[in-house]
């Protein structure tokens, strides 16, 4: 049975934040994948802060009563700045282009004044992985529909980190027949003028999403106030093309009863009621 757990060696990272991450806690029974795995955790923590020369290692102390402790010992060496982020496989983009907004920034002659502010030069693999998403979300707004985004690999060099993600990118589609099924009624030129996406044009995720909710204000500014569009997309994977429909649900029409205007002491009811864009 595991009597006490320690870690020395420490002096960059808070005791506490490395007993926090531990799943071997005292009362456990000595298990040693655990104890591997535990091992590993204070290693990654390490690397999230950008010590990538982090080693840590483990003795076992034996005490009375077949109880056991744990101390877990850190070589914490020199933390290692990230250097670079380099893209392979990406034509559509450039490695600044995919770069650009990214949390995650190399270190650069300024970074010893804007580090504190923008951390630059420490590498987080949790903050790339969430980079990772907003690349791909670049792609899918450019009509990248099966673009493929790599685990990041780390390499450690001398002179510090340089960081590779493979991309392949996949075909581009563009949009083909963009229609409104579920309501008769509608002027569908006149609606479709509201909307983002254009037939012909290179299909972009983000603007289906503000398509949805524009079509979905349309009809509850109407009164349909529980409207709801569900977008139904078709790929053609020959002609590389994606049709949309958007399946419109009104629902019931609703109508306003009565407006009441209260703790207007000054000013009275119509004076407000004629600012109003909505009547009784």
């Amino acid at each position: 049975v595991v009597r006490q757990v320690s870690i020395t060696g420490n002096e960059h990272l808070d005791g506490e934040k490395i007993r926090d991450s531990l799943t071997l806690t005292t009362g456990s029974t000595l298990d040693y994948p655990l104890l591997y795995e535990n091992r590993e955790r204070i290693e990654a923590l390490y690397r999230a802060e950008g010590y990538y020369l982090a080693k840590v290692r483990y003795e076992i102390e034996e005490l009375p009563s077949e109880a056991v402790a744990i101390h877990f010992e850190v070589a914490e060496n020199e933390k290692l700045r990230l250097q670079g982020i380099v893209f392979e496989g990406n034509e559509h983009f450039s490695d600044k282009e995919l770069a650009a907004g990214l949390h995650t920034k190399r270190w650069r002659w300024w970074s010893p004044v804007t580090r504190f502010l923008d951390r630059s030069g420490t590498y987080s693999e949790p903050v790339f992985i969430q980079d990772l998403q907003s690349v791909q979300e670049k792609y899918l707004n450019a009509g990248f529909l099966h673009v493929e985004v790599g685990e990041p690999e780390v390499i450690a060099l001398s002179e510090g980190l340089v960081v590779e993600v493979t991309i392949v990118e996949g075909d581009q589609f563009n949009i083909g027949k963009v229609d409104v099924a579920g309501d008769e009624t509608v002027d569908l030129e006149a609606l479709q003028e509201r909307l983002n996406l254009k037939e012909g044009e290179t299909f972009n995720r983000s603007y289906l999403t503000d398509d949805v909710e524009e079509l979905e204000h349309y009809y509850t500014n109407r009164g349909f106030y529980f409207a709801g569009v569900n977008p139904r997309t078709l790929i053609d994977e020959e002609e590389l093309r994606v049709d949309i429909t958007f399946e419109v649900e009104k629902g019931p029409l609703y109508f306003i009863r009565e407006i009441d205007v209260a703790g207007n002491t000054v000013t009275i009811d119509p004076v407000i009621r004629r600012e109003m864009n909505v009547v009784e």
